[in-house]
């Protein structure tokens, strides 16, 4: 009755377009039919109260997002408490502060308006990610199916499978169109890789690695190279039972990425050094340490970004598409750990990658951490 009247006189004195309902099931009704922008309700009414009523109109998906102002005569915590729980947006008290009930419902509308922006914003942001994956993984197909056959059959050439080709310059050609193919194979590989990461849909394939025989490898793939440029690659780590549980193909690649990147900044006569340590948490530290050009403290974050480098000028005097090191720093956050960078401008660079001590272990099978305990317990 008079609190009908009163808020219905008050709202449409504010230019509020206001429908009424007897009760809570014509009330249900009329939501479902005439969808308004927010909805009042009233604690006792005829029929199913305002709190049923609340909780059917945010079980109807057709509706369930229309805010709702619940009112009750009783202003203890137990009915604020319910209101809230079958899902009203505000609740108010009577008697009701007439002047204010116009703003109140303007800043719930306001709040409304502000929560479809951002249903909006992220419907919008999910289906743009999805059409990415979709687009890169038909594009992945579509580069690597053609991208396979010339590697293949540059490969072949190159090694006169079929015969001799019949002229040196051909053969440089070949050995030109090979190593060209191979770069543009490890560049969309990186580029679908850092895609996947950063979908969070890659799985981890795990297994014990040892850490003496992983950064050997990587070593013995990077020597001929950094010799040929001068540059001396020390390798400090002894092989003393320290392994790894993890990804072994995606921590060999991050390391490859590092050590690579360590030595295509460093200038002739330098030198890229590789250790390991084991903090007394049990956590494993790998560290690379150059005499290389080094980053300024302004340009470090961005050598962290995909597709960014200290120095992004076309005429740049280091090639590659920036992708090394942020492929590095998800690996490391895939199993756990981190990396960070020091670096001096003009002296060199230490990039060190620590992974957590739950994924080391020692040749005799214990954890480097809980075996610190046993010896100080």
């Amino acid at each position: 009755g008079t609190q009908r009247l009163l808020t219905r006189d008050t709202l449409e004195q504010d230019g509020f377009r206001v429908e009424e309902a007897p009760s809570g099931e014509i009330g249900l009704e009329r939501i479902r039919e005439l969808r308004p922008d927010l909805v009042l309700l009233d604690v006792m009414m005829p029929g199913i109260d305002g709190f049923e009523v609340c909780r059917q109109l945010r079980a109807d998906l057709e509706i369930c997002h229309t805010p709702v102002i619940i009112i009750s005569g009783r202003e203890d915590t137990e009915d604020i408490n319910k209101g809230f729980a079958v899902g009203a947006t505000d609740f108010l008290t009577k008697p009701v502060i007439w002047n204010l009930l116009p703003s109140r419902v303007r800043f719930v509308l306001r709040t409304k308006r502000l929560e479809q922006d951002l249903r909006a914003a992220t419907e919008v942001a999910e289906r743009a990610s999805e059409a990415k994956s979709a687009l890169l993984a038909t594009m992945g197909h579509e580069l690597r199916t053609p991208l396979n056959a010339i590697i293949g059959f540059s490969d072949m050439m190159r090694q006169s499978a079929c015969g001799p080709l019949g002229s040196p310059q051909y053969e440089e050609f070949v050995g030109h169109m090979y190593d060209s193919g191979m770069r543009l194979s490890n560049a969309i590989n990186a580029i679908l890789e850092i895609v996947s990461c950063e979908a969070g849909t890659i799985e981890l394939d795990q297994q014990e690695i040892g850490v003496a025989g992983l950064v050997e490898s990587v070593v013995a793939r990077l020597e001929s190279d950094a010799s040929d440029r001068g540059i001396r690659i020390v390798n400090d780590i002894v092989d003393t039972g320290v392994c790894i549980d993890g990804d072994e193909a995606r921590l060999r690649d991050a390391l490859y990425n590092l050590v690579s990147n360590a030595v295509k900044f460093t200038e002739t006569g330098g030198t890229v050094t590789v250790t390991a340590t084991l903090s007394e948490s049990g956590e494993l530290v790998l560290a690379i340490a150059d005499t290389g050009i080094g980053i300024t403290a302004e340009d470090l974050p961005r050598v962290m970004k995909p597709f960014e480098q200290a120095d992004s000028s076309l005429s740049r005097q280091y090639e590659g598409l920036g992708l090394g090191i942020p492929l590095a720093i998800a690996v490391a956050q895939m199993h756990g750990g981190n990396i960070d960078y020091e670096s001096d401008l003009g002296r060199g660079t230490t990039v060190r990658t620590t992974l957590p001590a739950q994924r080391i272990t020692i040749s005799d099978g214990t954890v480097p951490a809980r075996r610190a305990q046993q010896n100080t317990g």
